[in-house]
């Protein structure tokens, strides 16, 4: 190579380089606004913001605080109304909560593994990656109103326990997460595997759910297994959903299915697809979700998220999977898409609005025609006695 080439080369590198430094500072402005506002944090902004603030040796993020930290990078500190003293907040509990919040709002189907794969590489510090964790569940949990179920949910495919940095003996798990007010973490007892297998016996519904019997919340791959399981038997069966939903496959949907609508709507994409990948047997997917739906098994908001989530060729099928509706002289056909307009209580809310404002105007009408005098005239009391006689045996 030339000195020519060489000396463009070098330029190359050198402009390639100030462009990527440009590129990070102005992720770690995003990022430094986003820690002050409780915003979401993109990957790359996450992980140019955490990358400057750890090589920057006048910036510990460990102990500092939010003002200095924006003095030191010349940022503006974010006004805050509900929070006046944010310039005194710790950098390490802002970005703890925004933690938190990236993983509540994400629609991934493992929301924390990501944020904290990067937070875990780029961190030097093991403890301190710890209370990250602990400060972003602890967060999850209180925006959940205490449902443990969906912070369960939220940290299915990370190793919780490693990442709260827990004791070596797994005796002392119990203890350690108890202390910290996140017993709800402590890992199940294969209960993934003690399914799968029940499942590969042959055991029945009833026998499954008993496995699941001191199971606070079901983690959405066991309930997604659960799932798959109940659709492959009844397209074994062949049974209508009435007779295939009976008190135990109910109570293990509903199990499986559990109170966090992340789960809910894993459960219900699960039988979707494992009914396309069964052949698509016609009413079959419509009238079970329809079962599940009636024997309060999953709530009318799980389904409404599911119809308006992004899918693939099975739901797009599942839409207009249609049953025969018996009608008073006659009878006609309603796919899933109707039937879930029918139970969207936003749709129904608007009709009744709808029906009344009609209503209303009808009123308006028959006063305009003189509605008073009307109903006087067309009123029982208006009306002569009729004599009908007397009647005999």
């Amino acid at each position: 190579m030339g000195k020519r080439e060489e000396a463009a080369k070098r330029r190359a590198e050198k402009e390639a380089a100030e462009r990527l430094a440009l590129e990070n500072l102005a992720k770690t402005k995003q990022f430094v606004v986003a820690l002050g506002e409780t915003d979401t944090l993109q990957p790359e902004v996450f992980r140019a913001g955490l990358t400057v603030l750890q090589e920057n040796p006048n910036i510990d993020i460990t102990k500092g605080k939010y003002g200095a930290l924006c003095a030191t990078l010349d940022i503006k500190c974010p006004s805050v109304p509900s929070n006046p003293d944010l310039p005194d907040d710790k950098v390490a509990d802002l970005l703890a909560v925004c933690i938190g919040h990236t993983i509540l709002k994400s629609s991934a189907e493992k929301p924390a593994v990501e944020p904290f794969a990067i937070a875990s590489e780029v961190l030097e510090e093991r403890p301190f990656v710890a209370a990250l964790a602990e400060g972003a569940f602890k967060y999850i949990l209180k925006r959940a109103k205490g449902d443990e179920s969906r912070l369960v949910a939220l940290t299915e495919g990370i190793d919780v326990m490693s990442l709260l940095n827990a004791p070596e003996d797994n005796d002392e798990w119990d203890d350690f997460l108890e202390d910290m007010g996140l017993i709800c973490l402590a890992p199940e007892e294969d209960v993934a595997d003690q399914v799968a297998q029940a499942i590969e016996d042959g055991d029945t519904p009833k026998q499954v759910l008993a496995i699941l019997e001191n199971t606070e919340a079901v983690p959405p791959s066991v309930a997604k297994q659960i799932a798959t399981f109940l659709a492959d038997r009844y397209n074994k069966e062949g049974a209508t959903a009435s007779e295939f939903c009976d008190d135990s496959v109910t109570a293990l949907f509903r199990k499986a299915a559990g109170s966090n609508e992340r789960t809910q709507i894993t459960a219900v994409t699960a039988v979707v697809d494992r009914w396309a990948a069964n052949g698509k047997r016609k009413s079959a997917l419509v009238l079970i979700i329809k079962q599940f739906y009636e024997n309060e098994a999953i709530p009318v908001k799980a389904l409404m998220e599911w119809k308006e989530a992004r899918g693939n060729k099975a739901k797009q099928s599942a839409l207009l999977d249609s049953f025969e509706k018996k009608l008073i002289g006659g009878s006609e056909f309603v796919n899933m898409s109707d039937y879930l307009d029918s139970i969207d209580p936003a749709k129904n809310k608007k009709n009744v609005e709808e029906s009344e404002s009609d209503s209303d105007d009808d009123a308006v009408h028959n006063d305009y025609l003189g509605g008073d005098v009307l109903q006087a005239g067309m009123g029982q009391s208006a009306l002569p006695e009729a004599d009908y006689g007397e009647w005999s045996d």
